[in-house]
């Protein structure tokens, strides 16, 4: 594995899903980046003028370069944004961790599961939570997503950067739903949960999201004290 510094920017309690997809995929390459954290209420100049001009977004990194504080990007590394981006650049620089299948075939699938999990259960998860969207697309997006999955095992088999892409946005959701935490109806978080996790309906996912969790990169990453501490705030 090249032995390069590696900087990760992401917000300031840490929260945040599309980053945490980045937390995970550098666990299992056995990386331990330098974490700057943003005030995206009030990013500093440096990080939107060096790391991240045009989208001034998280997840970035920088990449390459001298070692140095995550506050004083050096001009001399390689600065990149967004989570399927860079998902797929450390799948590039660790291939030892097998973050993608090597078979060109798995890869497509890989590619595809993180599409159609962005398109259907994401997109319905983020609007339900703001109040904007219903139980059933919510629902839809899940069975869509559980209708990819092998038999066994993970989203293309083996483990592959298609479940770094889902796991942390349905770790928030479990929580969210779990504890009524979202612009909906009373209640409706904590039925829909039992819905999920209760029932039949959804058996193969919640059997899928079991192994994810007991991953080692996902309990080395995630922290859900700290999430509902950014909820209570």
């Amino acid at each position: 594995m090249p032995n390069e510094y590696i900087a990760l920017y992401t917000n300031k309690d840490r929260t945040s899903p599309w980053s945490h997809r980045i937390e995970i995929a550098l666990s299992e390459a056995g990386v331990q980046p330098a974490i700057g954290l943003i005030d995206l209420k009030d990013r500093p100049e440096w990080f939107t003028t060096i790391v991240n001009p045009l989208t001034k977004q998280i997840p970035a990194i920088a990449y390459g370069g001298p070692t140095v504080p995550a506050d004083q990007p050096s001009s001399k590394s390689v600065k990149l944004a967004e989570s399927g981006v860079l998902l797929e650049f450390l799948a590039d620089i660790y291939p030892e961790a097998k973050l993608l299948p090597t078979d060109p075939v798995q890869r497509a699938k890989a590619r595809f599961f993180i599409e159609k999990a962005n398109s259907t259960f994401i997109r319905s998860w983020l609007m339900f939570h703001k109040g904007e969207g219903s139980k059933e697309d919510v629902f839809i997006g899940l069975k869509t997503m559980q209708n990819l999955l092998p038999e066994k095992g993970f989203a293309v088999g083996e483990w592959s950067i298609a479940d770094a892409a889902v796991a942390p946005l349905f770790g928030w959701a479990q929580v969210a739903l779990r504890e009524g935490l979202g612009s909906y109806e009373e209640g409706a978080g904590p039925e829909m949960y039992r819905e999920i996790f209760e029932g039949e309906r959804f058996g193969r996912w919640v059997e899928y999201w079991r192994e994810n969790e007991a991953r080692e990169s996902w309990k080395n990453t995630w922290d859900e004290a700290r999430l509902l501490r950014a909820y209570n705030r």
